[in-house]
């Protein structure tokens, strides 16, 4: 283009080709790219700092990558954290999944804000809530997504045990509106390390 314009005039064929370089400019300046798009590391490290010997660290699907990719980093091994359950159609299986937990008196539950787990996130932290206490959390924003959360619930008093189990806790359906993507790697953990 430049070319053709030098043609006709040099200084058009320069204008050409400055004119060409605009728009992705403008997309650039208008919408700059995300270099931050969750907080793994801070949570990460913040879990670092609060982790205590034998808490048991279980991770949503999709949070997986950035915990496998961060977390040793920040002292936490793949074999140190549980993968929850993935299921696309229904939240029950996610707190099924959850009362495996029943009687453990330090878990970390980390979620991202993934949008297609949104029900299941709500149904495993309402659960959590009636047959525990959390005893700590923390909150940080994402820039592209809705919140990365990482909480510590005691589930070890009985009364509580006693109040909710998960083939009866309210399960809505999972949304279509994305369908969760459930992948390969996003498979259950067995709990015979913690029995």
């Amino acid at each position: 283009i430049r070319r053709q314009g030098n043609r006709v005039q040099p200084v058009l064929g320069w204008a050409l080709a400055c004119a060409l370089l605009v728009p992705p400019a403008w997309a650039l300046a208008k919408d700059l790219p995300p270099y931050d798009l969750e907080k793994h590391r801070a949570v990460l490290a913040y879990l670092q700092r609060q982790r205590q010997p034998g808490d048991v660290v279980y991770v949503f699907p999709l949070s997986w990558i950035g915990t496998l990719f961060y977390g040793p980093r920040f002292g936490l091994q793949p074999s140190e954290w549980i993968t929850a359950t993935c299921d696309r159609y229904e939240s029950r299986p996610y707190l099924r999944d959850v009362d495996r937990f029943r009687g453990v008196p330090r878990l970390w539950v980390l979620t991202t804000g993934s949008r297609a787990f949104r029900v299941a996130r709500a149904a495993v932290r309402d659960y959590l809530g009636t047959i525990g206490v959390r005893r700590d959390s923390l909150t940080l924003p994402s820039l592209t997504q809705n919140n990365v959360t990482l909480e510590l619930y005691d589930l070890s008093d009985p009364k509580r045990l006693a109040a909710a189990d998960a083939a009866t806790f309210p399960a809505p359906p999972m949304p279509n509106d994305p369908r969760p993507g459930c992948r390969v790697f996003v498979q259950p953990v067995q709990m015979d390390q913690f029995d």
